[in-house]
């Protein structure tokens, strides 16, 4: 499982992830707990510039350490970055 190698502050710690059993069609995916909002629903840190620019580093440094591991995340949207209890997205 590629997600499970990467170590970085603003990338969600994926621990385990598998087929939900009796049927095996559902996917599950066991993550580390994140205590905030999604960044859909948290206006709050993104409203001012120096919110959305330091949002804007952390995710470019979380793109840059995923890329420099030969991976292409190919689905980036609002509801897809998860932010930590100390406001850190991932």
């Amino acid at each position: 499982m590629e997600a499970a190698k990467f170590r970085h502050p603003n990338i969600v710690r994926v621990y385990r992830m598998g087929r939900i059993p009796p049927a095996r069609k559902r996917w599950y995916l066991a993550t580390e707990y994140m205590a905030a909002a999604a960044c859909a629903t948290d206006y709050a840190r993104t409203a001012q510039p120096d919110g959305r620019r330091a949002l804007g580093r952390d995710l470019l440094a979380a793109l840059t350490a995923v890329e420099m591991q030969g991976v292409l995340h190919r689905n980036i949207t609002p509801s897809c970055i998860l932010f930590d209890r100390n406001a850190r997205p991932s």
